[in-house]
């Protein structure tokens, strides 16, 4: 448990650092198009993912890998389709991400809803096995829920953002989320019964199939708009070498991740994971800094080191210092209503 516990820790800061560095990089250098900055993250995903996959396969024994993944294949093969689901329900969670990021809303916005999945694993775990809906069940999910809205609200008032544009994407995030995770811990309720082989063997053996569900974004390569448009960025040389690093450190968070359900319950993976927020919204400070900087300079761009965004895309960041604290607040009545969810 130990050892899951450290692995999902890790995930929690692979997914902080990327969250940190989205907001920018949708703004700078994937212009502003959410459709563009899913495709390149789902196709550069599951690649180095399935790199990470050979390297772990090679770590395991490559003939006796593959030997079990043989055998695994042949009599349970309906575990590879499921993880090929859970794939492609966690890119398609990326692809509502990804519209939140190109929003004028701040970036911890989005990270709230990812943190708030946990309450809804925990839901569809009690309906799962039948166990009865308390009053303590219902109060820790109102504390969470009431925490999420007053930190969008909070936020937002003042700023043009769409709930009927914005909404859909905020509550794909958090069911897609919920639904990716909860069916990877079913996957590794069964596996946790093939007695004859190691887990590391299978969980090894299904990461392929699951790299192949996210790589969904590889069906819009090479549609003319992406593919000129992918063109024309990567002439900038520079952000290549930061789209392979923050690539692989998003990759990083799934294939952690993965490990983590299987090592762990979801409810405790999911509860880790949900700590990151803490991290996204000290950034956001951070670049509130640099708007109020950069627009008391009367500049068009906020620069934040390499990144350069359109002032006017962040104007969600001009927030008081009595919004901040709001903000925590928030966080922090999310959390407890996490972390005061009944045991089972």
């Amino acid at each position: 448990m130990q050892f899951g516990v450290i692995l999902t820790v890790v995930s929690s800061i692979f997914l902080a650092l990327t969250m940190m560095a989205d907001k920018l990089m949708v703004g700078d250098f994937y212009q502003n198009n959410p459709k563009l900055a899913w495709v390149i993250s789902s196709v550069a995903g599951s690649t180095i993912g399935l790199l990470a996959t050979i390297l772990l396969w090679l770590h395991l024994g490559l003939v006796e890998t593959f030997t079990t993944f043989i055998e695994i294949s042949s009599g349970f093969f309906y575990l590879g389709l499921y993880c090929v689901l859970a794939g492609i329900l966690s890119t398609l969670t990326l692809r509502c991400y990804f519209k939140l990021m190109s929003e004028d809303m701040v970036s911890a916005s989005v990270s709230i809803a990812v943190a708030s999945t946990p309450i809804f694993i925990f839901l569809g775990q009690v309906m799962s096995q039948n166990q009865s809906f308390t009053i303590e069940h219902l109060i820790s999910f109102l504390i969470a829920i009431s925490g999420l809205v007053f930190y969008e609200y909070i936020s937002n008032p003042h700023v043009s953002v769409n709930i009927f544009r914005t909404g859909p994407f905020i509550v794909g995030v958090i069911l897609l989320g919920t639904a990716y995770v909860l069916l990877l811990d079913e996957i590794f309720i069964v596996t946790d019964s093939y007695n004859q082989w190691h887990q590391n063997s299978i969980v090894a053996i299904l990461l392929p199939y699951y790299w192949l569900g996210l790589g969904l974004g590889f069906l819009y390569l090479f549609q003319k708009d992406i593919k000129n448009t992918i063109v024309y960025i990567f002439k900038r040389k520079k952000f290549i070498y930061i789209v392979l690093i923050l690539e692989t450190i998003g990759a990083g968070f799934f294939f952690f991740e993965f490990f983590g359900l299987s090592k762990i319950s979801a409810t405790l993976v999911a509860l880790i994971i949900g700590a990151h927020v803490i991290f996204v919204w000290l950034f956001d400070l951070y670049i509130s800094y640099a708007y109020h900087k950069a627009n008391t300079a009367g500049k068009s761009e906020v620069q934040i080191h390499f990144f350069k965004v359109p002032t006017i895309n962040l104007t969600a960041y001009n927030n008081t210092k009595k919004t901040h604290l709001m903000q925590f607040l928030s966080i922090i009545l999310v959390l407890v209503g996490l972390w005061f969810w009944p045991e089972n």
